[in-house]
């Protein structure tokens, strides 16, 4: 598994970010706490390094991946 901080603005309203490889499987944590796919507040899709969250984090959100490749 590969854990890295996401590229994209944390700012309220953006929900796309993107790792450096193409994901085939992941969990996000959000300052601390994690998440699946599933989750309904912070869940979220993939396709290739690409992800959207269900609801974009907040400016002070920390939010770090973990993803196989």
């Amino acid at each position: 598994m590969e854990i890295e901080i996401p590229t994209g603005t944390i700012n309220g309203t953006n929900n796309l970010f993107t790792v450096q490889h193409e994901i085939s499987d992941m969990v996000i944590t959000v300052n601390g706490l994690v998440y699946t796919s599933t989750d309904t507040y912070f869940g979220f899709t993939f396709t290739g390094s690409i992800f959207t969250m269900n609801n974009a984090p907040l400016t002070d959100d920390v939010i770090l991946v973990d993803y196989t490749y």
